[in-house]
């Protein structure tokens, strides 16, 4: 009897030949061959260039499949996606943190801080990403030795599929019981874990030497020179002072405090929260505080920086507050006002943000009779690592309205996945401050909450093109509208968004043999948006986007790789299907986001064959299951080699 095996192997480009010379098939029937080798081709791995990941379809490095099978199974797509950003030299070095982490415990934070930090920061030469792993282990360390907060794990790495940890706080109520509070699993990765603040970046800081880029505000430092944050405010800075007095350091102001916070107002407080407060205000000397509000010729957005200057004004001390209070697990922000130049922060209670600035000693801080620069603010936000930016102007305001940004392209179509920035004017000057941002949903929809009766200006900003089209420029958008009302304002785009692949469905010319059939799981998507205020891209959880499907031999395969009109066997959506295919040569199966500019879809293909034809071959198919993260304009190819 004649016997015949397909194999179904991940593929990234020209992979195999057919049976035929030109692989488009012969005249039908069934010749017996062996299995195929099936190996990687150059041309489909990742490059070592910082400035191009490779291929879209280049599979992950063997490290990067091990990372991702270590971590828990709602970061995987999250942590594939960000790897595939990466070269394959600093993919490796990410990977190798998961691989190679020596407490179990730590995997799920190091995982979430690979998988949403900004694929900027993470190539950028000054990131050491050992600092990742540090982190993790910081705040494990932090927790045995503070008695208000209890990190919690739900699953087990290693046993587990699924596993995350979160945080349980004591707080004393105002009638003087104590209670419980966890956080969402969201708070603690993002407000607690997550190692960017705001606008600096996560690196290694040597908090005595002088940083004289005024550009950036920060310079970065190897792990020998410097420190991160969380550990150096910790103990470190102890161990490394130059200062002229001894140098302060939380883990000789937090053991032993029972709760985070009563409840109190002001200097009324007790908790945590208050001992960041008198840390911050602390006198070595008398008379003489360890960190002044004022500045000087350097100023600087890093905590360790800023402690070695000992000085800045309400931004340092906003920044150092979010990492002082991070470095006691407490869950923290910077928070900044529309149109006023002021900024403070906010901390979360296991309920809601509550506002407090130490320099002032103000906790459950009430910004509503700072006039009239309260009134003057059409908006109030805060940041996550990121740069995705939340706005919270209800939380501040009742005379709220809400503010809609359509954008579409030049048919007409809705443009998923836009930045939209929101602008607010500066009182008496012709200048506009920055008010927030969103990216556009699934229909195009950018959404604001923002103060009524006021006027606003907006900037949209796409792969294919900005509203307006003048650099650094802004265009009104909304004015005077009352409190309640939704204003919906419609842009349209120069350029047209990306047409799918150019495929002419011809079918097939041979009688099938076998039936190839498809199955999609575990769909889902990520905006991939420009953050407009940081500069980095974010990801946004999306609907899924239907992918195109084709099926096309080595020659056509050739013509598409080229950008060039092609013919396909067959051709349809990325959904479940049976396609009966000849086995005459070789087979590739595209999936395609080439019509999305802003939109990486993620989910498990599963590829199996069976056949039509008797005696076709003996036992079964090796059928494969492949999860797949498929870039904005990027695609995934499946060989279908006889």
């Amino acid at each position: 009897m004649m016997t015949r095996t397909i194999a179904l192997a991940f593929a990234a480009a020209l992979a195999f030949g057919g049976c035929s010379d030109d692989g488009s098939g012969g005249d039908g029937g069934i010749t017996p061959v062996d299995p195929p080798a099936i190996a990687p081709y150059a041309d489909t791995a990742p490059t070592d260039d910082p400035d191009d990941p490779g291929p879209d379809t280049a599979p992950h490095t063997a490290l990067g499949e091990q990372a991702i099978a270590l971590a828990p199974a709602w970061l995987r797509h999250d942590l594939g996606l960000a790897l595939r950003k990466q070269a394959a030299a600093r993919a490796d070095e990410l990977a190798a943190l998961l691989t190679d982490a020596e407490d179990p415990r730590t995997i799920d934070e190091i995982a979430f801080s690979i998988a949403h930090t900004s694929p900027e920061v993470l190539a950028n030469e000054g990131f050491y990403p050992e600092l990742l792993a540090l982190n993790a282990q910081l705040i494990y360390e932090h927790d045995a030795a503070l008695d208000y907060v209890e990190l919690v794990d739900t699953g087990t790495p290693g046993t587990d599929d699924d596993f995350w940890t979160t945080a349980k706080y004591t707080y004393r109520q105002k009638g003087g019981d104590l209670v419980e509070r966890t956080v969402d699993r969201d708070i603690y990765y993002w407000f607690v874990v997550h190692p960017k603040m705001e606008d600096e970046s996560p690196w290694f800081i040597a908090p005595w030497q002088a940083c004289n880029d005024s550009s950036t505000l920060e310079c970065s430092a190897t792990p020998d020179e410097g420190w991160f944050w969380r550990e150096f405010l910790w103990d470190a800075a102890s161990d490394d002072c130059e200062a002229d007095w001894p140098c302060p350091t939380l883990d000789a102001w937090l053991p032993g405090v029972e709760y985070v916070w009563d409840g109190k107002v002001g200097s009324n407080a007790e908790g945590a929260v208050r001992e960041i407060v008198d840390f911050m205000r602390y006198q070595p000397v008398e008379g003489e505080n360890w960190l002044d509000f004022n500045s000087g010729s350097e100023r600087s957005i890093q905590p360790n920086r800023i402690y070695g200057l000992g000085q800045g004004r309400c931004g340092e001390w906003a920044d150092m507050t979010t990492a002082l209070a991070r470095t006691a697990l407490i869950p923290n922000a910077n928070a900044s006002p529309a149109s006023w130049d002021h900024t403070w922060n906010s901390f979360f209670d296991g309920m809601n943000w509550i506002e407090w600035e130490p320099v002032n000693d103000a906790i459950d801080a009430d910004y509503s009779g700072w006039l009239p620069s309260f009134a003057n603010s059409g908006s109030f936000y805060i940041a996550r690592g990121d740069g995705l930016v939340l706005l919270q102007t209800p939380d501040y305001r009742d005379d709220i309205f809400t503010m809609e940004i359509e954008v579409l392209d030049s048919a007409g179509v809705p443009v998923p996945g836009a930045s939209v920035s929101v602008w607010s004017p500066i009182p008496d000057s012709d200048n506009w401050s920055y008010a927030g941002e969103a990216p556009a949903d699934a229909d195009g929809v950018a959404t604001f909450p923002l103060v009524a009766m006021a006027s606003y200006a907006i900037r949209i900003e796409t792969p294919i093109g900005t509203v307006p089209p003048e650099e650094n420029s802004i265009t009104y958008a909304s004015e005077n509208v009352p409190v309640g009302e939704t204003d919906v304002q419609t842009y349209n785009l120069a350029a047209a968004l990306p047409a799918p692949l150019p495929a002419t469905d011809v079918g097939f010319d041979v009688e099938p043999d076998a039936t190839l059939a498809l199955a999609f799981s575990d769909l889902g998507a990520r905006f991939t948006s420009y953050g407009q205020r940081f500069g980095t891209t974010y990801t946004v959880e999306a609907p899924a986007p239907e992918l195109q499907a084709l099926l096309v031999d080595a020659e056509n395969l050739a013509l598409l790789e080229a950008g060039s009109p092609f013919e396909a066997a067959w051709a349809g959506d990325a959904v479940d299907a049976e396609i009966e295919i000849p086995l005459d040569g070789a087979w590739y199966l595209v999936l395609s986001d080439a019509a999305q500019i802003s939109t990486a879809a993620f989910g498990t293909l599963s590829v199996d064959a069976s056949p039509l034809v008797e005696g076709a071959w003996t036992g079964p198919a090796t059928a494969v299951e492949l999860p797949y993260e498929i870039l904005p304009g990027g695609k995934l190819v499946v060989s279908i080699t006889p």
